[in-house]
């Protein structure tokens, strides 16, 4: 089984669920669409905990 590395201390249980399943999918064409889907809501929370940031907003773990 794949290893899952996360640095950045993620918690997202439903962004967890669709890893889990990409992990399970052999469909080539949808384990790509479930990495996709992966990608680009790390990438959204990410760059807006950037945008809190730099403007000096705290979100916490449970808000976030």
């Amino acid at each position: 089984r794949a290893r899952i590395i996360d640095r950045g201390r993620h918690s997202d249980p439903a962004v967890d669920a669709k890893i889990e399943e990409a992990l399970r999918t052999v469909d080539d064409a949808k384990r790509e669409k479930l990495r996709e889907t992966v990608l680009d809501r790390l990438v959204g929370t990410e760059v807006l905990a950037q945008e809190a940031d730099r403007r000096g907003i705290r979100i916490s773990d449970a808000e976030g």
